[in-house]
């Protein structure tokens, strides 16, 4: 991959591009693969250094893996599934930091996709049931199913979400975070928008605002996002001081 084009991939995603020199590069991203492919990968990078820096322990552990388990983990992490070593999972996250440390050593990024690789982590089903949620007990296929979304099996989780007979409310919440685990922002947003529009009629009202605010900066929905934000700021829930902080950047 030549410097030009990841010079490109990096400015585009710390927002330092001009507007039309940010134009040309989604239309070349459109076009061409490669640099697409490129450009994914970075996010993946990025994404998953984002993911494991915190972890003390697990920084540690990479030191034990080999290259070929990185690569390895870069093709099963593309598929939707994760690594039982957890030294395999922070080793490939390292593996090509130095494409990225530019990136996650700057300020915060005003673009859209640095905002989102900031702020994004995928919803806890423990956390989010222990808040109240009176759901009723899930049948064998759905209880599979919500094991492997605790594992980071996505693909499988949302094959089990969408067997489900009936589209619960809990049912479509979960499913948009696998659609926004797979990278797939505009399903995630399909199944986010009636939740948010039932209000607080319903149990998942404010992480569904939260996470179609996210899948609104994935895609690249400016407007869309800054409403639900603003939205999310009004409503002063759990999730409002995270929403002022993206607002704020992105209104700089």
């Amino acid at each position: 991959m030549s410097l030009d084009r990841q010079d490109r991939i990096d400015r585009y995603i710390r927002g330092e591009m001009p507007e039309g020199e940010m134009q040309a590069f989604e239309r070349d991203l459109e076009k061409d693969d490669f640099l697409s492919h490129q450009y994914e990968e970075t996010l993946l990078i990025a994404e998953s250094i984002r993911d494991v820096a915190a972890d003390r322990e697990l920084m540690e552990a990479f030191r034990m893996t080999s290259e070929e388990e990185m690569k390895a983990f870069m093709k099963e992490k593309r598929s939707g599934r994760r690594f039982l070593n957890r030294a395999s999972w922070v080793a490939a996250a390292i593996l090509l930091v130095a494409v990225v440390t530019r990136i996650l050593l700057l300020p915060p990024s005003k673009s859209m996709e640095g905002l989102y690789l900031m702020y994004y982590e995928p919803a806890g089903y423990e956390a989010l049931v222990s808040r109240g949620s009176a759901s009723d007990e899930p049948d064998k296929l759905l209880r599979e199913a919500f094991v492997e979304y605790k594992k980071g099996n996505y693909i499988a989780a949302l094959r089990g979400f969408e067997s489900a007979p009936t589209l619960t409310e809990e049912i479509s919440f979960f499913s948009a975070i696998c659609y926004l685990e797979l990278n797939d922002p505009e399903n995630a947003i399909a199944r986010l928008l009636p939740l948010v529009e039932m209000g607080d009629k319903c149990r998942y009202f404010q992480p569904a605002e939260w996470y179609l605010s996210m899948a609104y900066l994935k895609s690249h929905q400016k407007e869309n996002a800054l409403s639900s934000l603003k939205r999310i700021v009004e409503t002063d829930g759990f999730y409002a001081e995270k929403a002022k902080a993206i607002l704020d950047k992105l209104e700089e």
